[in-house]
């Protein structure tokens, strides 16, 4: 810790990690004990029985830079095998979209930045009825998908240029 006294001071271990941490956690909807794990150091993993075993499919992502910090990790609550990535590169200064879907348990991974450019992508929700609409949450707002990924339009309204992350809950009255 820091030296007490009159002068702020800082070791080496204050409030910074030395090892990765899990910073996305979750379990799909459609089947009890398969979970996908991303670090704040790019690697992501799947379980399906519960983790007693892990696979690492952080090689699985095609074009992503190693490193980038797993924003958001979506099963889907349409397919069993669908699972949806957003990565965060800022702190690298990298600025640009990822946002990927895999359709077999994390195996193969396919873009679905579209037209989303230079968007730091913070979350992913899908529709709660419509598995072709998609919402990504980035550091400018909120974009909408009605192709699964392909194309991409701002969400204006009246809502403010703003950050927007992910809910950790479901919001009542919503399942």
């Amino acid at each position: 810790m820091g030296v007490k006294g009159t002068e702020i001071r800082f070791s080496g271990n204050d409030g910074i990690s030395a090892w990765p941490a899990i910073v996305s956690l979750a379990e799909s909807p459609k089947r009890t004990g398969l979970l996908y794990a991303g670090t704040d150091d790019g690697h992501v993993a799947v379980t399906r029985d519960m983790g007693k075993s892990w696979t690492r499919i952080t090689d699985k992502f095609q074009g992503l830079p190693k490193g980038l910090f797993v924003s958001e990790l979506v099963p889907s609550r349409f397919d069993e095998a669908t699972v949806y990535a957003t990565f965060d590169g800022h702190r690298s200064n990298d600025f640009d979209t990822w946002i990927y879907a895999s359709h077999d348990y994390g195996q193969t991974w396919k873009s679905l930045n579209g037209n989303l450019k230079d968007q730091v992508a913070r979350t992913l929700l899908e529709d709660l009825k419509n598995p072709d609409v998609l919402y990504a949450g980035t550091e400018t707002g909120i974009f909408v998908s009605l192709d699964r990924g392909t194309s991409w339009m701002p969400m204006k309204g009246n809502m403010p240029t703003v950050r927007v992350e992910s809910e950790t809950e479901t919001p009542q009255g919503w399942s």
